[in-house]
C-alpha cells in the first residue's frame, strides 16, 4: 500500500494552489502599494524644503535690512576720514576704489566662462566676485538708495568726500575695460598656445607617417 500516490509527487494536489496563492498575494497584493508609494510625491520632504527656503529668505531679508540701515553711514564716515573734504583726494580715492573693485570682480567672474564639471564652481565664483565689488555697491547705494539712512549718508559723503562718487564711477568704467581686455588677451594667448602645441604634435608625428 502506497501513501501519497504512485506518481512520486507527494502533496502535488495541494502545493500548486498554495504557491499560486503566495505568488498572487506577493505580486498583486503587495507590489502595487509599494510602487504607488514610490511613485507618489513625498509631501513631508516638500514641506521641509518649503520651510527651509522660507527661513533662508527671512534671514536674507533681515540681513539686508540691517546692512541697508547701518552700512551706508559707516561707509560715508570711513570715506570722509580718508578724504578730509578735499575734492582732488576724493576723486583719486574714488578712482582707486572704482578701478580695483571692478577689475578684480570682472576677472573672477570671467573665470565662469570656462568649462566646469558642475554648477557649484561658477556659482561660487560669481558670488565671490560680487562680494569683491562691495565698496562700489556701497557707494552706489549711498548715491541712489531710497532708504533714509542712504540719503543721510549721501549728505555726509557730499560734504566730507567731494568728488568720490564721480571718481568711483570713472574708476568702475576703467576697471571693467581693463578686466575685459585682460580676459580677452588671456583667452587668445591660451588659444594660441593650444594651436602651437597641436602644430608641434603634428610635426613630430609627420616623419613616422611617411613610408
Amino acid at each position: 500500500m502506497r501513501a501519497g500516490g504512485d506518481d512520486g509527487r507527494p502533496g502535488a494536489g495541494g502545493a500548486a494552489p498554495v504557491g499560486a496563492a503566495g505568488a498572487s498575494g506577493t505580486g498583486a497584493g503587495g507590489a502595487q502599494p509599494v510602487g504607488g508609494a514610490a511613485g507618489g510625491r513625498d509631501w513631508r520632504a516638500v514641506g521641509r524644503k518649503a520651510v527651509l527656503w522660507f527661513l533662508v529668505a527671512a534671514i536674507v531679508l533681515v540681513v539686508f535690512w540691517l546692512l541697508a540701515r547701518y552700512l551706508p553711514g559707516w561707509w560715508a564716515g570711513t570715506v570722509g576720514d580718508l578724504v578730509h573734504g578735499e575734492f582732488s583726494l576724493g576723486a583719486w580715492w574714488g578712482l582707486f576704489f572704482g578701478t580695483v573693485f571692478t577689475f578684480l570682480p570682472v576677472i573672477v567672474i570671467g573665470q565662469t566662462i570656462r568649462r566646469w564639471d558642475g554648477w557649484e564652481p561658477p556659482v561660487l565664483l560669481t558670488g565671490f566676485g560680487l562680494l569683491l565689488a562691495a565698496p562700489n555697491w556701497l557707494t552706489l547705494w549711498v548715491a541712489v538708495g531710497p532708504h533714509p539712512s542712504a540719503r543721510a549718508a549721501k549728505v555726509v559723503l557730499d560734504a566730507e568726500a567731494p568728488g568720490f562718487g564721480g571718481g568711483t564711477a570713472w574708476g568702475a568704467l576703467l576697471g571693467a575695460l581693463l578686466g575685459v581686455a585682460l580676459l580677452l588677451l588671456w583667452r587668445g594667448w591660451r588659444r594660441r598656445g593650444k594651436e602651437l602645441r597641436a602644430m608641434r604634435h603634428e610635426r613630430e608625428a609627420a616623419p613616422g607617417d611617411t613610408p
